[in-house]
């Protein structure tokens, strides 16, 4: 009456109830707690995406005011680089003219003396030369004018 075939389709359902009953749970615990956790761990990567989403952006913004300061601190430099330069110019040329005027002065006085000594020792000369000769009161006033007149030309 029964064969093989029967008791081997009752004991597959009987394991199929078995497993269903005990086994199942288990397995569905299991998966749910697997997807759970993958859930869960698909939730904290799209966190942590949008952590470093916003440090990406955070950095961004730093290169971005660091390239802006950077390029105000080089401005700023060049400009008063420039400002030093100008002012270094003004300075050299201040002490340019205040030396060469000094110069000039000098060489003024310098010439001043020399003309100076140059009258003297020809008027030294001249009255070594004529205090040998002996003159009448008359050529004396003659030559005093007349060596009145030729100094007031030099002069």
């Amino acid at each position: 009456m029964f064969d093989e075939k029967f008791w081997l389709a009752i004991a597959f359902f009987s394991f199929l109830a078995l497993l269903i009953k005990y086994a199942f749970p288990s397995i569905s615990k299991g998966l749910d707690a697997k997807s759970k956790k993958i859930a869960e761990d698909i939730l904290e990567a799209k966190k942590m995406r949008e952590y470093a989403q916003k440090l990406l952006e955070e950095a961004h913004a730093f290169h971005k005011y660091a390239t802006e300061h950077s390029q105000k601190i080089i401005s700023d430099a060049i400009d008063e680089a420039k400002k030093i330069e100008a002012d270094s110019k003004k300075s050299l040329d201040e002490q340019i003219t205040k030396i060469s005027s000094i110069a000039i002065e000098r060489i003024k006085s310098e010439e001043e003396a020399a003309i100076r000594l140059v009258k003297e020792n020809l008027v030294n000369q001249v009255i070594e030369k004529f205090s040998n000769i002996k003159f009448s009161d008359e050529e004396n006033q003659k030559i005093i004018d007349n060596s009145i007149l030729k100094i007031a030309k030099i002069n």
